[in-house]
């Protein structure tokens, strides 16, 4: 949140300043006269110039929103999977469950190393060798014919364990493309010059508007950049579900 708060205010500056400036260069080489000839004959289609665009930026911070929920919860019931598999494998005896706590610690914290590696869109090879691990002992448990019903349940709990690693992973994978930014600040461009193309108003009523169109813009696009990532920057999932989980098992084995 401190980014938001550091780059948030430079933003609206930014807007404040060309907000200054574009209704004086749109004064000086486009005369009141040509303007209100764009406004009359732009009226009649203005709604269809300037909603599809805000339209598209509203959706897209509405999906990254979701995006990021959607990576939250699968973090969550990852670890709670984890926690689910720790509680199943404690009624098959203290060596089994020993092993597959320590098994279940070793991935957690592995995890927990991986979020930077997330941030960038990989995992690490860590990460991935101790869930294996986890996954492996699970199974063999299976193969050894233990305790069927409660071994069956652990099973499940670790496929599920594994789809939800893999949606965050896929979450963290899904930086938006280049041609959405590029449309992004097209749309930008050509919006803010349909506002002061077509404003006819008192010189300090441009300025007004022209700043309440660049600052909405300028703030909801640093917003669709802080949420591209799920697991980047100040707003974002973090591994506190992981470490809690360490903090629960490691207190149990003491």
């Amino acid at each position: 949140m401190q980014s938001f708060i550091v780059v948030g205010p430079l933003v609206l500056v930014l807007a404040l300043a060309l907000a200054i400036l574009l209704p004086r260069i749109a004064e000086r080489f486009v005369p009141a006269k040509y303007r209100e000839a764009n406004l009359r004959s732009s009226l009649a289609v203005s709604s269809s110039i300037t909603a599809p665009f805000m339209i598209f930026l509203g959706f897209m911070i509405v999906m990254l929103w979701t995006q990021m929920n959607a990576a939250s919860t699968a973090v969550q019931n990852e670890a709670d999977s984890l926690r689910n598999i720790d509680a199943l494998v404690d009624q098959l005896g203290v060596g089994t469950a020993d092993r597959v706590r320590a098994d279940i610690v070793a991935y957690a914290t592995a995890a927990v190393d991986e979020w930077d590696a997330l941030a960038d869109g990989h995992t690490t090879a860590s990460a991935e060798g101790a869930f294996r691990a986890v996954r492996d002992e699970i199974l063999a448990l299976a193969q050894s014919g233990q305790e069927g019903v409660l071994v069956e349940h652990a099973v499940s709990q670790v496929l599920a364990a594994q789809t939800y690693r893999s949606e965050r992973i896929t979450a963290a994978q899904s930086d938006l493309p280049p041609v959405l930014w590029i449309v992004l600040l097209i749309g930008t461009a050509l919006y803010v010059a349909y506002i002061v193309l077509t404003d006819t108003g008192p010189l300090a009523s441009r300025f007004a508007i022209t700043f309440v169109a660049l600052g909405v813009i300028g703030v909801s696009l640093l917003l669709v950049f802080m949420l591209d990532n799920p697991f980047r920057g100040d707003i974002r999932v973090g591994p506190a579900p992981f470490e809690a989980l360490i903090d629960g098992l490691t207190t149990t084995v003491q």
